[in-house]
């Protein structure tokens, strides 16, 4: 999370020395930078993941480029970065057997916990199909969106920080994909204008691979409720 924070502070701070040139008269920049930021939830989740609202961020960066259809039609092919953050709320772990299984592991006994967030990078091409009621020559003004996305997985990790009986701080950070499912896929919808908009995607592909839930616990999908904002 902080490397794609950091990623983005520095876009914005790119932007803004393009802004300079352009008064300069230098061309602009075409397309948007997009970047979202919201929350995660699971849905048919079972009751050993539950999540902390607020912990589960996802933040994403995206650029587009608008393809008008007509003045109250526009089509938006994207491409990016999704980050993905789930914190879960109990005791309880992911973590890989000798067989490379994912299982639920109860980590009570290693302290006071304060961290436990399993963390997903996605490279991920989303459409839209924008509607603008009252017309527009680019982009700006209200609309109304639907559209979809497909990722691929590219990193997984798991980072705990707990404090011991003997009051040690300790942090471990586990890299493994954790049989997560490598292809997600689902639903857009949007609302708002070009320089802010809200969004919800909810997604029809699975957390984890057919067969590999952990303690063969229901397989749950996911959504994300979040607002965008436009850098360019």
């Amino acid at each position: 999370m902080r490397k794609l924070l950091i990623a983005v502070l520095f876009v914005v701070s790119a932007n803004s020395a393009f802004a300079q040139k352009e008064k300069l008269g230098s061309p602009d920049l075409p397309g948007d930078l997009i970047i979202n930021v919201g929350i995660n939830a699971l849905v048919d989740r079972p009751r050993e993941l539950r999540l902390n609202a607020f912990g589960s961020k996802s933040v994403g960066i995206y650029y587009t480029n608008r393809v008008a259809i007509s003045p109250t039609f526009s089509f938006y092919p994207a491409l990016g970065l999704g980050l993905e953050k789930y914190d879960f709320q109990d005791d309880i772990t992911l973590t890989n057997n000798a067989t490379n299984a994912t299982q639920i592991t109860d980590i009570s006994g290693l302290g006071v916990i304060s961290k436990n967030r399993l963390a997903t990078t996605f490279l991920e091409a989303p459409v839209e199909f924008r509607y603008f009621p009252k017309k527009t020559t680019d982009g700006s003004g209200f609309f109304i969106a639907i559209g979809g996305s497909i990722g691929i997985r590219l990193a997984s990790h798991m980072k705990l920080k707990y404090t011991t009986e003997e009051d040690v701080n300790v942090t471990d950070k586990f890299r493994t994909d954790y049989n997560q499912s490598t292809v997600r896929y689902g639903l857009i919808g949007r609302i708002g204008t070009r320089g802010v908009s809200g969004f919800y995607r909810v997604y029809f592909s699975q957390v984890f691979d057919d067969g590999q839930v952990p303690n063969g616990l229901a397989n749950p999908t996911s959504y994300t409720l979040g607002i965008s904002f436009n850098a360019f």
